[in-house]
């Protein structure tokens, strides 16, 4: 996810919205600040009001693993980041499916479960693999 701040619009402020329970319109106003500041606060986090990428990682922690039968805000904000199911907040076969074509095309298991893995992938938050080559071609391990 990108960084927001006051003035910003779109999905991300959509999905940010949802988690810290303020009106999910995708437009980052004062209201939506407020509720960001008290979120980081309460979470350990510099409660600047801005969602950069030690926020977005707190989000992703904070995720419930979800399966079919879930519900709630959660879900909201995975119908959001998949931009391809209805906007109920229910978990149902069909967005199992859609999770499961989302898990494949990066490469998880595709179980259609969303765990850490998978929210990170959604948030766009890498994860650092056991076995990875550094900038100058070392191997990293």
């Amino acid at each position: 996810m990108k960084t927001i701040k006051k003035g910003s619009r779109g999905d991300d402020v959509k999905v940010l919205q949802l988690v810290i329970g303020a009106t999910d319109d995708g437009v980052f106003g004062v209201k939506t600040k407020d509720l960001l500041q008290k979120w980081q606060q309460q979470n350990g986090l510099l409660a600047d009001g801005i969602a950069g990428a030690k926020t977005w990682a707190k989000i992703v922690d904070k995720a419930p693993t979800l399966k079919i039968g879930a519900s709630g805000v959660w879900v909201k904000v995975l119908e959001v980041l998949l931009d391809t199911m209805t906007d109920d907040g229910k978990y149902s076969a069909a967005e199992k499916q859609a999770v499961k074509a989302y898990q494949t095309s990066k490469g998880l298991d595709a179980d259609g479960i969303v765990g850490p893995k998978t929210w990170a992938a959604l948030f766009g938050i890498g994860t650092v693999a056991a076995n990875t080559v550094t900038s100058n071609g070392t191997n990293s391990k």
